[in-house]
């Protein structure tokens, strides 16, 4: 009689691209334990992937009525199925999936911190305010947990420092990257005419949705202020999808367009091809992320990135080899060193050399994948 194989749940509020490491090293595992994802009721059904999907009217954004439907949901979820053990990946879940699943007896229950968000970046009153309710979920919720990950180390500090009594439970466990999927997305396609690279020209990108705390405003100043100095001789790309409620930063996007600072390509799902395209990443978020992802691509596409030294960032971004930390809001030292490799092009290759290959050995997937391995006791 064969053993039945581990029931491990991972939940998201989000949606989860088919290339996401999640899924990517679930996949990887699957001849291991039989995996479940909990993910919202509009995610897409998946097909020739070997998981069990289950769909909650948990999502992001702040939703109370699909919240407290989803609460229930989830109650119903845990009661029918008998999970040995659960991974959260956001607020939503793991400020009180932790309880729920020690109620109904998982085994190993884990949650990872993907980054504090706005109640620890932004310094509007309503976060601030937010920030004693959350710490004091979150203070119940770890409790339960047999470890906590995040994806910086200074989100760790913080949580140690905050909470003595889960030293010994939190770990940092960055996301991943897939280095081979994300190189044979390029295999052949063209670039997109605006992007082809021209002799003596430098090519600048950043992706972002369109918000505010995404650092776009920024971006712009950048852009025309370096156009100032470099005019044709430099080139910079925005692509990103635009949001709701943020129609007067798009109107400033356009603009910029229209006077030729800068080429917004929308949201695209080809941004690999567009990184091999370009000869530097630019990221002036201040949005408090766990680890930024486009970040890790960047590095792994061989692009000198240049960011501000907050929480997450100043992980991936090692200043002086793989490209530039900046003060946060500094937006002049940003521009001093966007100069100082746009006119050293040996600089721009030689730390490109050292991003590259430094994502290689960080943000591999099989890292990530050999890590959870362990922690769900299926290595």
């Amino acid at each position: 009689m064969s053993q039945q194989k581990p029931q491990i749940a991972l939940f998201a509020n989000k949606l989860l691209p088919l290339n996401d490491y999640r899924i990517l090293s679930a996949r990887n595992l699957a001849d291991r334990a039989e995996f479940h994802f909990i993910l919202p009721k509009w995610y897409p059904t998946a097909r020739d992937i070997p998981f069990t999907f289950h769909y909650v009217s948990i999502a992001e954004g702040l939703k109370p009525k699909n919240d407290a439907l989803g609460l229930l949901e989830l109650l119903t979820l845990f009661f029918v199925h008998r999970f040995d053990a659960v991974h959260f990946f956001s607020s939503k879940y793991y400020l009180v999936g932790p309880i729920i699943a020690k109620m109904f007896c998982a085994k190993k229950i884990y949650i990872t911190i993907t980054g504090l968000g706005r109640a620890f970046s932004s310094d509007k009153m309503v976060y601030r305010c937010i920030q004693p309710l959350f710490l004091t979920l979150l203070a119940i919720s770890t409790k339960v947990c047999h470890c906590i990950l995040t994806q910086n180390r200074d989100d760790a500090v913080y949580l140690k420092s905050v909470f003595p009594w889960i030293a010994d439970k939190v770990e940092v466990l960055p996301s991943a990257v897939d280095e081979e999927d994300m190189l044979r997305s390029c295999e052949g396609h063209e670039i997109p005419p605006d992007l082809k690279p021209t002799q003596g020209v430098v090519q600048l990108l950043k992706v972002a949705r369109i918000m505010e705390d995404k650092g776009v405003n920024e971006y712009l100043d950048l852009c025309q202020s370096l156009k100032l100095k470099f005019g044709d001789k430099v080139r910079f790309f925005l692509v990103g999808p635009s949001s709701v409620g943020q129609d007067t930063l798009l109107q400033q996007v356009e603009k910029a367009v229209e006077n030729g600072t800068v080429t917004y390509l929308g949201e695209r799902y080809d941004v690999p091809l567009l990184m091999s395209a370009v000869d530097m990443f630019v990221f002036c978020s201040t949005y408090r992320e766990g680890i930024p992802r486009v970040l890790m691509e960047a590095q792994i596409m061989g692009l000198p990135c240049i960011g501000f030294d907050v929480p997450g960032v100043r992980d991936v971004i090692i200043d002086g080899k793989t490209g530039y930390l900046v003060s946060k809001g500094d937006l002049k030292a940003m521009e001093r060193c966007i100069v100082d490799l746009i006119e050293d092009k040996a600089k721009r290759e030689a730390m490109a050399k050292e991003a590259r290959k430094r994502a290689h050995e960080e943000y591999a997937l099989k890292r990530y994948q050999e890590t959870v391995s362990s922690l769900y006791g299926i290595s």
